[in-house]
């Protein structure tokens, strides 16, 4: 069965660096091409999700990528992926696989390693998790 997807201007416009009230996604346009190029392969239950509970934000020196779930919510949101430019480094597919697999964890609400007290098993679990659910969504057919 095809998955229902969103254009690359639809895409565009929701992942875009503009403020719109508690909608905002503080990216270069470098990171947004990353992003349109991700949610063009995952099925649109997942972009409006993520469109609706995320907050992407560059640029972070540490990481490539790290996502962080919030205890309360803001404005909607449940949580902030921030994506470092250090991620423009890396081949097309790698881009896009480190970006859903940070929305992965998100959304099954994994802690994070770096501000929870997680054994190694734990992270690896997660990690684990993350990427089976983000080669799931990428493989998905959409169109």
């Amino acid at each position: 069965m095809k998955e229902e997807k969103y254009s690359i201007q639809e895409i565009w416009e929701m992942f875009g660096g503009m403020p719109v009230g508690p909608r905002t996604h503080r990216v270069s346009d470098e990171i947004r091409k990353i992003l349109v190029k991700t949610f063009r392969r995952t099925p649109k239950k997942i972009v409006d999700w993520a469109n609706d509970k995320l907050i992407f934000i560059t640029s972070c020196e540490d990481h490539y990528a790290f996502a962080l779930l919030k205890a309360t919510s803001w404005g909607g949101r449940k949580g902030f992926v921030f994506i470092s430019d250090y991620l423009l480094d890396l081949t097309e597919e790698e881009q896009i696989l480190a970006v859903a697999h940070e929305v992965a964890h998100m959304k099954l609400r994994h802690k994070s390693p770096i501000f929870n007290d997680l054994t190694q098993k734990e992270t690896e679990r997660q990690e684990k998790e993350a990427n089976e659910l983000a080669e799931k969504w990428l493989s998905q057919k959409c169109g």
